[in-house]
């Protein structure tokens, strides 16, 4: 009975590894080892890995201060505030760079989820007109800052070599000018003017395979609720699912 307990463990034991194997590659031959798996880009390999990924990236973003709403700051030890119109900041539109970090991921196949977080800095160079009693000008340096903290949802499709996604950001974003400002030809005073606001960003995304655990890619992205601010930029990931295959097309 021992005998024929143990036989029926091994042969149960042998059909489950052979229907994971076809799940991934197939033996082609008595040799060991020697499989063919498919194509690069359309299976994951899934033997003791974990489907996360983890980049840093490149990022330009697109910001316009008219539709914001913007509240002011002047002073450290007893600032005072006070509200200010997008338009009294004497700029269309600002273009800043800076980094980009990201951790998602995969619950399926093909959709993932992952937080993002973007930081970026310019220099404004601009006039702002008086507001609240308050003479103000933005400082002679790196004078504005950009950050964005958000969850991301998306989908890959896979195209061999290639990969498209389609994601959505949802979180906040901060923007802040770093100014200086007095009343009645007092001595200037450091202070910022900070816009809070709603990120939600449906983007796009072009991933290359450049190794069966590295990927470049390249994204853009319209922001939903001001449609006229954008982003782009360039990434580099590690994943800790590595794809079967051969590095072609």
């Amino acid at each position: 009975m021992k005998r024929v307990a143990l036989a029926v463990v091994a042969a149960s034991l042998s059909l489950a590894s052979t229907a994971s194997a076809k799940n991934e590659c197939v033996e082609t031959s008595d040799i060991t080892g020697d499989k063919v798996c498919g194509r690069y880009g359309d299976r994951w390999s899934t033997e003791r890995t974990f489907p996360i990924v983890v980049g840093v990236g490149l990022w330009s973003g697109h910001v316009e201060p008219v539709g914001r709403t913007w509240s002011g700051s002047i002073g450290t030890d007893h600032p005072s505030r006070f509200g200010i119109a997008g338009s009294a900041i004497g700029m269309r539109a600002m273009t800043d760079v800076g980094f980009d970090f990201r951790l998602h991921a995969f619950a399926s196949r093909s959709i993932y989820l992952g937080v993002d977080w973007a930081f970026a800095m310019g220099a404004a160079q601009t006039t702002i007109a008086p507001t609240a009693g308050w003479e103000l000008r933005d400082r002679p340096t790196l004078d504005w800052v950009h950050a964005r903290l958000a969850t991301v949802v998306g989908g890959r499709i896979p195209l061999g070599r290639l990969s498209l996604r389609v994601e959505t950001l949802v979180g906040v974003q901060v923007v802040a000018l770093k100014v200086e400002g007095r009343k009645d030809g007092a001595e200037w005073t450091q202070g910022s003017l900070t816009s809070f606001a709603l990120l939600l960003e449906p983007r796009v995304a072009v991933d290359l395979w450049t190794s069966p655990w590295a990927t470049v890619s390249a994204w853009g992205g319209q922001s939903f609720v001001h449609p006229a601010e954008r982003s782009m930029g360039v990434s580099f990931a590690l994943h800790g699912r590595a794809f079967d295959g051969k590095l072609t097309l």
